[in-house]
């Protein structure tokens, strides 16, 4: 956003210039939903591949439909690779510090 590739319409919390309801909530427990249910990384990745394809190529859309999300410079396919990409970063973080934590 900081780029102007895309804006939000409105505010749902004025102090923040983002739509903190779909960022700040229904993903993270998407991802914390599904890291929990997949332990294997085949499984894992398999799904959240699923998962990406729906918010950049259902929910996006159904967000600028609803006149919510304003693409400029964006793309929808640019955010599928991104949202992977998060998913895998998260669980590797995680099972790095499950590691960690672990050791005695």
């Amino acid at each position: 956003m900081e780029f102007d590739l895309w804006d939000y319409k409105y505010q749902l919390v004025p102090l923040f210039d983002i739509f903190i309801t779909y960022d700040m909530s229904i993903m993270p427990v998407i991802y914390m939903a599904i890291y929990q249910k997949f332990d294997k990384w085949k499984s894992f990745i398999i799904a959240n591949t699923i998962v990406a394809a729906i918010f950049a190529f259902i929910s996006e859309p159904l967000l600028v439909w609803l006149d919510f999300y304003l693409l400029l410079k964006w793309k929808y396919i640019y955010s599928f690779p991104i949202y992977i990409a998060i998913a895998i970063v998260l669980k590797w973080v995680m099972v790095c510090l499950k590691k960690y934590s672990l050791k005695p």
